[in-house]
């Protein structure tokens, strides 16, 4: 570790980092050092894993261990945090299940909860503990998808983001809710809806997904948060925009349907990134290329300026998480992961380099008023006396789950915690009838442009 960055760690910042800056990382439930790692680079916001079943293992009885240590250590070091609430613990669920089980709807974990007022529960002791210095807060990740959550769209809207969202706002009245936090696949919601034929569909499920929700509960999320993973900068920016095309359109984009359903409200893209050799495609100066070329993207998507795109500008498009914070350590019967800006050894990667020199070009991210950093504990509560302070032991909690089946040669980040859900089989797109139509242009022409999209294998691989 060069001497610069040994510096940077021994002298943490002596304020917030500005949580007005729209750079950030997820960071599971990351060790002090790499926290302070991502401080040093001058990224102000990390995406923690606030999970259900590890901090409410029976029913009242609460082990807070993993909190305090991590979010007392991002305060401390001038960080924000973004806290994603999911994962259902056994006794919670009720109906037997077992993680270990091959069959994903038989796990725990992506269950859900038998009654939405256990999991409100546990959201309202979260939130009155930490929402002191934690103000945003996603309710699940990633729920069309049927390895973290098990159950249909309006049952999640009913059990989780409804009571969830009611919960922050009654426990911390200026917190923000987060969400839907859905993956940019057809997944397990919707999945037969789009345009089908000869029982195959258009993959565009999570689109119908996402207006549904902002039309029925769209006043419970404050911030519309989204994932979506491709090949470059350019074709990310571009179908988040302006949707997918062959000929015609056969996906909208994400700004098509949050300006449609949701006009005006903030969006932040919550998962985002470039897997490097030698688990992924790119090496590591491509990721960091790509890095550098999608926040220049934004920039300029922003203030309609972008190249590339004919549906801008997008003030409302905020902030950016890279994923991920750290390699994934394990090698799995799958394959590694290698999305991190930081190696599994928590050396930097030139993704990072090319992070810190970003923001640091861009006039940093020190807070202007240089509020003081409170050091102590965050909650309202005194802080558990068995908090964990090893810098160095701690393990990642989450990186994702996705297997895909197209044939795109990028690939998805996968969760791979022990501790948490085991991986998805992969999915069958078993077709359907009916749904919402993204094809915009008539007749022939589309016919002609879907058969090319179904027979000719082009649809693009699942995007994350």
């Amino acid at each position: 570790m060069s001497p610069l960055l040994l510096a940077a760690l021994s002298s943490p910042p002596a304020h917030a980092l500005d949580a007005a800056c729209d750079y950030g990382v997820n960071a599971h439930q990351a060790t002090d050092t790499q926290l302070a790692l991502a401080a040093a680079a001058g990224i102000p916001w990390v995406r923690m894993d606030f999970n259900w079943y590890q901090f409410e293992p029976s029913k009242g009885s609460y082990d807070w261990t993993q909190a305090d240590r991590f979010i007392n250590t991002a305060s401390s070091l001038g960080l924000h945090v973004f806290a994603t609430v999911g994962y259902t613990p056994e006794w919670a669920v009720g109906k037997a299940c077992n993680n270990a089980d091959a069959d994903e709807h038989n796990w725990c974990l992506n269950q859900p909860p038998a009654n939405s007022s256990d999991y409100a529960d546990f959201v309202t002791t979260a939130v009155s503990r930490y929402g002191a210095s934690v103000k945003h807060w996603g309710l699940w990740n990633e729920p069309n998808l049927t390895q973290f959550y098990d159950g249909d769209r309006d049952g999640w809207v009913d059990r989780i983001l409804v009571p969830g969202a009611n919960a922050v706002h009654a426990a911390c009245s200026d917190c923000y809710t987060l969400g839907p936090e859905l993956a940019n696949l057809r997944g397990g919601w919707d999945e037969e809806n789009g345009w089908c034929v000869g029982g195959e569909c258009i993959f565009n499920g999570w689109e119908v997904s996402l207006a549904e929700i902002l039309d029925a509960a769209g006043s419970y999320i404050d911030i519309i948060t989204h994932h979506k993973y491709s090949d470059t900068a350019d074709e990310l920016l571009f179908e988040l925009t302006d949707g997918e095309w062959l000929v015609i359109q056969y996906m909208h984009g994400l700004k098509e349907v949050t300006d449609a359903h949701a006009p005006g409200k903030e969006v932040w893209l919550t998962e985002w990134g470039y897997e490097t050799e030698p688990g992924g495609d790119h090496s590591q100066a491509s990721a960091a290329t790509e890095l550098e070329l999608t926040f220049a993207g934004v920039d300029a998507l922003r203030s309609g300026t972008y190249a590339g795109s004919t549906n801008q500008p997008w003030p409302e498009l905020g902030k950016l998480f890279w994923y991920d914070l750290v390699d994934d350590p394990n090698e799995y019967d799958w394959g590694i992961f290698t999305w991190g800006l930081l190696d599994s050894d928590s050396n930097p990667k030139l993704a990072y380099d090319a992070f810190a020199d970003l923001i640091a070009d861009a006039g940093g991210c020190a807070d202007p008023v240089e509020e003081p950093v409170d050091t102590g504990d965050t909650g309202t509560e005194p802080a558990d006396t068995d908090t964990d302070t090893d810098t160095d032991t701690d393990t990642d909690t989450d990186t994702d789950t996705d297997t895909d089946t197209d044939t795109d040669t990028d690939t998805d980040p996968v969760d791979t915690a022990e501790d948490e859900l085991p991986p998805d089989p992969e999915h069958v797109d078993d077709g359907g009838d009916g749904g919402w139509s993204c094809v915009t242009a008539p007749g022939g022409a589309g016919a002609v442009a879907l058969a090319l999209i179904l027979v000719g294998g082009v649809l693009r691989r699942r995007q994350r």
